[in-house]
Parts: C-alpha cells; sequence; structure tokens
C-alpha cells in the first residue's frame, strides 16, 4: 500500500510512522521526556497524549468501557438488503456465511467482539462494496460501549457520525443488549443515534434490542415489533468457523479479554541476564527465533522464555520491534503468546510487551483486545512514574483512536519490524520469518 491509496486519516498515520521509523533510535530505557524525538514524532506524542475518552476509532466514549473492532486485513462483508444478509470470511477457503435472521446478526456480535457484551449499545458500520457484480455491505466498524456510559448526561450522537462519516458508512445496524434500567438508557441512546444517522443520510437497516446474547434470550426488532429467542453465540457458524479456521474464541466478558494481561508469578531474570552475559550480540537473535517457533506451533511460552523476551524488549527499541516480526502470518498465535509473556514480566519489559501484544491484535483487526491490551500499557507506565513509556504505545494508540486500517499499519510497522529483525540476523534459515 502506497500513501496514495490511504484514506486521509491513514495518510496522516502514513507521514507519523516515517517520523516515527527515524524515532527508533531512541532508548527504550529513557523516561518519555528525556527523549529528543526526531522530526514529527513530538507532534505525533502531543497529538497521541491529548486525546481522552475515545472509543475504538474516532468515537469519544471510553472510558469506562468501549471498544472497537477494526476492518480485518481478511475482509469481512455483510451482504446489503433486500435480501438475506451474507459474512464473508475470506481465508484461503473464501467461505461464506449466510446470516438470514436477525436471531444470526445477533449470534454473530460476541465473535465480532471477541467477547459476549452485557448492558451495551452496540453500532455495526457497513459500507458499499461490489463483490461478483452487486453491492454489498462492508463492516467498517463495530463499535460497543457500555449503556448506561454518561449517565444523567445528554447523549451526544456526533462522535458515531464522525465515525461513520470517516469510515464511508452507508448503513447501520443498532442493537441494545440491555434489561431493566440499563435498557431504558440503551434504546434512548439507539433511537437519538438512529435519527442522526438517518438525517446524514445513512441507511438504518436495522435495529435490535435483546435482553442478553445468550440462548433463549427475548429479542424485539424496534421498528416491525417482531420478536424471537436468541441461539448460543459459541453454536454460531461464524462462532465455529473462527475456532476451526483461526484458533479464536469467544471470552465470557470484557473482564476475562483484561485478564489475559493480568500479572502473575514474575519469572526469574537471573537466568535471562546470564544467557545475555553468554551469548552476547546473539541473544536477540536466538530469543526471537525460539519466539517465532513457539508462535508458528501455537505454544505457550514458560517463564525461562517469558524473561528472555522481556529483556529483549528492553535492550533497545530496534530489539523490541524484531520481536514484532514474530507476528507475520501468525498474529493471533502471536498476541495470545504475547500476552502470556507480559504476565510474567514487570516495568520496562511488561510495557514493550504489552506494546508488542497491542500491535498483533491490532493487526488481526481485534480492536477490543488491542485496546485492553494499551490500557495495560498505560497503566504500567503510570506505575513506573511516567518511565518507559514508548511512542510506539502513542503510536497504535492514536491510530485505534482514529480508524486507521489494519492494513495500514500492517504495511508500515511490518517493514520496520523486518529490518530490526534482519539487522540482529533473524530471518536467515526460518521458515516463515522471511515471508
Amino acid at each position: 500500500m502506497n500513501s496514495a491509496s490511504l484514506r486521509p486519516d491513514e495518510e496522516h498515520l502514513f507521514v507519523l510512522l516515517l517520523a516515527f521509523r527515524f524515532s527508533s533510535a531512541v532508548t527504550c530505557a529513557q523516561p518519555l521526556a528525556a527523549q529528543a524525538p526526531a522530526d514529527g514524532s513530538e507532534k505525533f506524542s502531543s497529538l497521541a497524549s491529548s486525546r481522552r475518552n475515545f472509543l475504538g476509532p474516532g468515537v469519544a466514549l471510553r472510558p469506562p468501557h468501549a471498544d472497537a473492532i477494526l476492518l480485518c486485513q481478511q475482509a469481512k462483508k455483510i451482504g446489503g438488503a433486500p435480501g438475506p444478509v451474507t459474512f464473508i470470511s475470506e481465508g484461503n477457503d473464501m467461505q461464506r456465511i449466510r446470516l438470514n435472521t436477525a436471531t444470526e446478526v445477533l449470534a454473530s456480535i460476541p465473535t465480532m467482539l471477541g467477547f459476549i457484551p452485557t448492558a451495551s449499545v452496540i453500532v455495526i458500520m457497513l459500507k458499499d462494496e461490489i463483490v461478483d457484480g452487486r453491492t454489498t455491505k462492508q463492516i467498517a466498524l463495530v463499535a460497543r460501549t457500555d449503556a448506561a456510559a454518561g449517565e444523567g448526561a445528554e447523549f451526544d450522537p456526533a462522535p458515531y457520525l464522525e465515525a461513520a462519516s470517516r469510515a464511508d458508512t452507508t448503513a447501520t445496524i443498532c442493537v441494545a443488549v440491555a434489561e431493566d434500567a440499563a435498557a431504558v438508557i440503551a434504546l434512548d441512546k439507539i433511537a437519538i443515534l438512529r435519527q442522526g444517522f438517518r438525517d446524514a443520510g445513512i441507511h438504518d437497516m436495522l435495529a435490535l434490542h435483546v435482553t442478553a446474547l445468550e440462548a433463549g434470550a427475548l429479542w424485539t426488532d424496534l421498528d416491525t415489533y417482531a420478536t424471537g429467542l436468541t441461539e448460543d453465540p459459541n453454536a454460531s457458524t461464524l462462532s465455529i468457523h473462527n475456532a476451526v479456521e483461526q484458533g479464536r474464541t469467544t471470552a465470557a466478558s470484557r473482564e476475562d479479554i483484561a485478564a489475559r494481561y493480568a500479572v502473575t508469578v514474575e519469572a526469574d531474570t537471573a537466568t535471562a541476564h546470564a544467557a545475555l552475559h553468554a551469548q552476547g550480540p546473539d541473544f536477540v537473535r536466538h530469543a526471537v527465533t525460539e519466539l517465532a517457533t513457539l508462535i508458528r506451533t501455537r505454544g505457550n511460552p514458560d517463564a525461562e522464555l517469558a524473561a528472555r523476551v522481556g529483556l529483549c524488549a528492553t535492550i533497545s527499541p530496534t530489539a523490541r520491534d524484531a520481536l514484532m516480526f514474530t507476528a507475520n502470518g501468525n498474529e493471533h498465535a502471536a498476541a495470545h503468546a504475547f500476552a502470556t509473556i507480559a504476565r510474567q514480566v514487570r516495568g520496562n519489559a511488561r510495557i514493550q510487551i504489552l506494546t508488542v501484544a497491542a500491535y498483533c491484535s491490532y493487526i488481526s483487526g481485534d480492536g477490543p483486545s488491542t485496546g485492553i491490551a494499551l490500557e495495560a500499557a498505560q497503566a504500567a507506565v503510570i506505575d513506573g512514574n511516567g518511565e518507559h513509556d514508548t511512542p510506539l504505545r502513542n503510536l497504535l494508540d492514536f491510530a485505534l483512536e482514529h480508524a486507521v486500517s489494519p492494513a495500514a499499519v500492517t504495511t508500515q510497522l511490518h517493514a520496520i519490524a523486518a529490518d530490526a529483525a534482519r539487522s540482529f540476523g533473524v530471518g536467515v534459515g526460518v521458515d516463515n520469518l522471511d515471508s
């Protein structure tokens, strides 16, 4: 992808990424305030740190909890109305999964988000694409926020409308997943959102209310008042396809995703430092190569490897970037591996590894996991009194807030990671790393 093919916001990121590339000589161990960024990175840092309370790409709703799933490189599409809805997973098999009913749309939402939402307002934003000579609706963004977020204040749909405009949205599906008092708030928000979308010329395709996204819950079409019962999301065609084809499972809740990054027993770093002393300049190459092999086989990093990878990430930004290259073609497995490592390391190592985990989740299109990993990294920065923050964390945060596609981030950061890996001799004779 070149700059001419990027959307305007991606063009902005393209410039920032180039500036970031020239700032990679900055030492991770330095406090951010003490660093001397290259041209452009200082401007980026101020932009990234100034944003607050944003939902995923471009929707100002975070905190307390808000999430977004970005358009994956493996495009996911929904066929346009009228007629049945088609969800296409463009993997090697080009499998087409048809969502013919509201029940099937609801069952797919947990798989889209990666967890089963509760007390939530969910907006699926779609844009037009021509496939096989007909117009389909491609998912541009799936946004979720707490139903009661901002309770007591007048709800402002403007951030959603801004996100919809930037994503070239032509149709929306709005869903309230809530009961009791939260349902009243959620339905009020959806009514405001739907009117805002209609006023903006966006097709209000479908609006639903459901008490819970679990088997047997009652759903209602807010226009026709048709009702039905939901199915088990984990038994949906989409969920099974993702589990079999991509090894992805749906978490029971957002908190379950956050728990993947929670600290556990700290890995002993003594053996890692001994390995660094013994291997010298080859330390990074050995650590990256071993981790890459583990990721390809979907293994779990033990404490000894976690300590070495954590130490590797703190040596320099270039060494940290080399670790990013292990995600090449194995994004989901890499995200899992780095999350496992992040739980076992502390301080600067935890910040850097959480940032790499966020990168892996981002390029796989998993917005919720990306945001949660970045939140954990920010918490680690705060715990360290602001030391060891990294422009890469700010860069990913900025990209997530501004709906930059995973493809655009991959195109630029993969090149940086590849150069970093090769500078340490990684990729020579290593399957899949140099593809």
